[in-house]
């Protein structure tokens, strides 16, 4: 069962969703991680498949997603680049480590726009 974490800083919402899907602190997660600016997709794989997960590179969203899941939330930016977001979808549900009831991004006018999708450990064999 996942426990909802808030992110510690404005660039820390990926480092936040493997700390939730993990089940260790998010501080941990972040001592780990080479670079602790905001994570990129590929350092999010790398540290899953460290620990035995499978990740897959980012997908994009082409129906319902069934499997846990790291999704990537996106806001038209005011400059050429858009302003990006992590957020989990494990046991059916969505964890937004900025919001305690996972709608935020809904609200602001964010959208999914694809994800790195996840098998734990013993599915990966």
């Amino acid at each position: 069962m996942i426990k909802h974490q808030f992110q510690p800083s404005a660039k820390s919402c990926g480092q936040t969703c493997l700390a939730m899907l993990l089940g260790v602190p998010v501080a941990q997660v972040i001592a780990d991680m080479p670079d602790r600016a905001a994570t990129r997709v590929g350092q999010l794989c790398a540290y899953l498949v460290l620990r035995g997960w499978t990740a897959t590179k980012l997908q994009r969203i082409r129906g319902l997603i069934t499997q846990p899941a790291i999704i990537r939330v996106v806001w038209p930016g005011r400059s050429t680049r858009a302003i990006g977001h992590w957020i989990l979808f494990a046991d059916g549900n969505l964890f937004d480590p900025t919001s305690p009831n996972n709608l935020e991004w809904m609200v602001t006018g964010g959208r999914l726009t694809s994800y790195i999708a996840l098998a734990p450990p013993e599915r990966a064999r």
